[in-house]
């Protein structure tokens, strides 16, 4: 038994060390931390933190988090070779919407 919960705690430690997770929100600021309780406000925010994560790892496994609204992208979003090895998801099954249409082309 013990060895068995002795386990299942490596195994829960072992996840946090395997993935940076990166949360952000359209109520987010643009002083926050990218953490859950204080998200960044913008998705290039999110991805130059991917970069300052891979630069010391580039193996290591990065989550960006999108908590529910909507994002009006200003900008395009461009991801290169340093941004490999990431997701991008909708935090908690909560609906995000990603709206093109302030970008000018």
């Amino acid at each position: 038994m013990i060895k068995i919960l002795g386990l299942a705690v490596i195994l829960l430690w072992g996840n946090m060390f395997f993935a940076q997770e990166i949360f952000v929100s359209p109520l987010g600021s643009k002083k926050g931390k990218g953490t859950l309780k204080s998200p960044y406000k913008s998705m290039d925010k999110a991805l130059e933190r991917v970069l300052q994560i891979k630069s010391k790892d580039s193996k290591k496994k990065v989550v960006i988090n999108l908590r529910g609204g909507v994002y009006n992208l200003h900008n395009t979003i461009k991801l290169g070779s340093g941004h490999s090895n990431i997701s991008i998801n909708a935090y908690n099954k909560e609906t995000v919407v990603l709206s093109l249409s302030l970008i000018h082309i």
